[in-house]
């Protein structure tokens, strides 16, 4: 990618709609190659296999002729988001920092959506946006021997690295071809993402990132620095982290270094320890986490009440209160 000092983005994941006949057509080829290392389909006999062979490609178009502004960006970040996407992978940036983009990302993150960007392509040790954003997984480019690329930007704020040289995948209107870039080493982390979403629907972002980062190989100068951010990603271990779950049956979610201080947190003893009055009743096939949940269950007039008192210990310092609940959203009943 390159840089523009007056805040346009250059080689960008561009993607159009033909007008008049909704094909899809990659002016640059750039978008089509990044999307076929995160969702090439697998076991078809074909080309290549996407880290997330089946996972749904949402395209947006950000740029025009292969230039685009903020404003083309951050309303992109809030159409995906607003439209469903669980992880916006972004493989162009830009070293000036932009307020409207930084407050995008976190609309996105907010709203459960993880956000993954290309770290650049100066070989320098310099801020590049978005990715430089707290909220944002900033990826450094590797080589085949787990060297760092020459080409990927430095910087404290790189988080992890993933394989960005010679990547062979999709060439647009047909055919394949190699290409190399911190946009090609990011979408190995979107397609990670989007796996461990797939395990665990309920998962947030902070989540997400903890299975990706503890999942590592730490590369380079032992714990976090500026060239690998904490390590090169390692797919299996994260995985391993995130917990293949029977589908329906999502992870607890309990933050890192959380103890449970309530009897019975997520009502695996059914109502014990709670006070319960009014219209509350136990559910073990619509759960939330674990094996069962108490629901309300609604309707005119209903009420219902839940509580338990919760003891803090004497040498308490700080804490978080975390819970979690759900609205059906097929209101089978449900309040």
């Amino acid at each position: 990618m390159d840089d523009d000092a007056n805040g346009f983005i250059y080689d960008i994941n561009e993607w159009d709609f033909a007008a008049g006949d909704n094909q899809l057509t990659d002016d640059h080829g750039h978008g089509t190659h990044v999307a076929g290392i995160v969702a090439a389909r697998i076991n078809n006999g074909k080309g290549i296999a996407g880290l997330a062979g089946n996972v749904k490609i949402m395209p947006v178009d950000v740029f025009m002729g292969g230039i685009g502004a903020y404003e083309d960006l951050i309303r992109a970040i809030l159409y995906a988001t607003d439209n469903g996407a669980r992880v916006i992978n972004m493989s162009l940036g830009a070293s000036s920092y932009s307020r409207g983009e930084e407050m995008a990302v976190n609309y996105a993150v907010d709203r459960g959506v993880v956000v993954v960007a290309a770290s650049g392509n100066t070989g320098l040790v310099q801020t590049h946006y978005p990715a430089a954003h707290e909220a944002v997984i900033a990826v450094a480019a590797t080589t085949a021997d787990d060297a760092l690329a020459s080409y990927s930007t430095r910087g404290s704020w790189v988080d992890v690295a993933a394989p960005g040289t010679s990547i062979y995948s999709l060439s647009a209107g047909g055919g394949y071809r190699y290409s190399s870039g911190t946009s090609m080493a990011t979408p190995h982390v979107s397609a990670l993402a989007a796996l461990i979403v797939s395990y665990n629907p309920l998962l947030r972002p902070p989540e997400v990132r903890r299975m990706i980062e503890e999942g590592v190989d730490d590369l380079g100068p032992i714990g976090r620095d500026i060239y690998y951010g904490v390590g090169r990603i390692n797919a299996a271990r994260s995985l391993a982290l995130a917990g293949a779950t029977v589908p329906g049956r999502p992870l607890d979610v309990d933050p890192l270094f959380c103890t449970e201080l309530l009897e019975n947190g997520g009502f695996e003893a059914g109502l014990a320890g709670w006070q319960a009055s009014g219209d509350v009743a136990l559910d073990r096939e619509w759960i939330h986490s674990g094996e069962a949940s108490a629901y309300f269950p609604g309707g005119v007039g209903s009420r219902g009440t839940l509580t338990q008192t919760v003891t803090i210990p004497a040498n308490a310092v700080g804490g978080l209160l975390w819970f979690a609940y759900r609205i059906d959203p097929e209101d089978r009943g449900y309040g």
